[in-house]
């Protein structure tokens, strides 16, 4: 159980590396926009 939550957490830790990116990448694009 322990090992598969660690798997869970794992992954969760890259989609929010992930999303990080992304938002960064959104964010900067909005505000050169304005």
């Amino acid at each position: 159980m322990k090992k598969y939550r660690l798997i869970i957490h794992e992954r969760v830790k890259e989609d929010i590396r992930r999303n990080a990116k992304w938002w960064e990448e959104h964010y900067s694009a909005k505000q050169a926009q304005k």
